[in-house]
């Protein structure tokens, strides 16, 4: 049986994601996200560590990287709010994957029951990853690193000289095109792809 560790960085109710995570296989655990040393020693690969937040984004950024560092278990941040480029920057930190909150119960219990095949990545993924992007056109390419490294839509358009709504079309288009749902799919990818 895995056991999940659900930790909150500020303060939250994890009700929730307590619910969400119901499963006969899974043992889920409330950690006080303070004192988390000691379960981060007896943490196994193939735990899982929950991180609830409100809003991802800077503030939370070094809290949630030490978790990683301190965690033998992958790291799921569930949050309600998050900017782009914090995403891209804590995926980059380790974490396996953000969920926005309203998405939670299926999504988060598909990746924690699926956690045990993705554990870190490793050679055989990196490969995988840059075979899929090898598709894209090069401009597609290059918004597709864009969008990776956390640039807005604007940002991009400006940067090429072309409209939002390229761009937005673009980014639509390489979702479709590499059968993602999500922006953290994409930056997983992007990052798996550059391993």
């Amino acid at each position: 049986m895995s056991r999940v560790y659900v930790l909150s960085i500020d303060g939250g109710d994890n009700a929730d994601v307590r619910e969400a995570l119901s499963h006969k296989d899974l043992l889920v655990c409330a950690v006080d996200a303070q004192d988390t040393r000691a379960d981060a020693l007896l943490s196994q690969r193939d735990d899982c560590v929950v991180v609830s937040i409100d809003r991802l984004d800077v503030s939370a950024e070094a809290a949630i990287a030490e978790i990683c560092a301190c965690w033998r278990a992958p790291v799921v941040v569930v949050a309600t709010r998050a900017d782009v480029a914090t995403v891209v920057r804590v995926m980059k930190s380790g974490v396996r994957d953000v969920l926005e909150r309203k998405n939670l119960p299926e999504a988060l219990r598909t990746i924690i029951m699926n956690g045990r095949e993705v554990r870190t990545g490793g050679v055989a993924q990196a490969v995988a990853a840059r075979h899929r992007v090898q598709i894209l056109a090069p401009r597609e390419l290059e918004i597709f690193d864009a969008i990776a490294t956390g640039e807005t839509s604007r940002a991009i358009a400006s940067r090429l000289g072309l409209s939002i709504r390229t761009v937005e079309a673009y980014r639509a288009r390489i979702m479709a095109k590499l059968r993602l749902n999500t922006l953290p799919e994409l930056v997983r990818l992007a990052v798996l792809s550059k391993y």
